[in-house]
């Protein structure tokens, strides 16, 4: 006798993003934070000031909203954001 094959699951629906709050650029981020450097990003998302990134092959992403609220909270935010 043998053994059917288990049925998986089909995999979860994932929303698309809302166009509302799109994905930002490293360069992106650095401007809306003040023009800082790159290293300056990376010790802050070390840190924990702002979120993680989102990684798009070697690319990294934030989305707008969460990473001007980390700002926002931080107290960084630019004058022109």
């Amino acid at each position: 006798m043998t053994h059917p094959r288990p049925i998986r699951p089909a995999p979860a629906a994932v929303a698309p993003p809302a166009d509302d709050d799109p994905l930002i650029t490293a360069n992106t981020a650095r401007a809306l934070a003040g023009d800082v450097s790159a290293m300056t990003i990376w010790r802050w998302q070390r840190a924990g000031i702002i979120p993680a990134p989102l990684k798009i092959r070697t690319r990294n992403y934030w989305r707008k909203s969460a990473f001007l609220a980390a700002l926002q909270a931080a107290g960084t935010v630019a004058e022109a954001a």
